[in-house]
């Protein structure tokens, strides 16, 4: 990679770093249970992806691209709503 050879800071590791954490843990519990019980239990979006990994459906590169997509997605839509609510309460002040 590019970037391994330039001497600047990856703006997006420390989120890398968080998704790689979140799934060790979720397959952690899963090993801990030996079995798929742990995470069919969680109603959530990674353990779903750690489920369809298990049945070849998607790779782990796939589930720690998905979960990073949708963690961006999430605060880009956070941050319109914050920026709109803002707006409104400083254009309306007595609503």
């Amino acid at each position: 990679r590019l970037s391994s050879l330039l001497p600047i800071e990856v703006p997006i590791k420390g989120l890398t770093e968080y998704v790689e954490r979140r799934i060790i843990q979720y397959r952690l519990k899963a090993a801990e249970f030996g079995d798929d019980a742990a995470l069919k239990g969680e109603n959530n979006f990674l353990a779903k992806l750690l489920l369809m990994e298990k049945k070849g459906t998607v790779t782990p590169v796939e589930t720690q691209q998905a979960v990073g997509l949708n963690i961006g997605a999430g605060s880009d839509t956070t941050a319109n709503a914050l920026s709109t609510i803002l707006y409104y309460l400083y254009t309306n002040p007595r609503t």
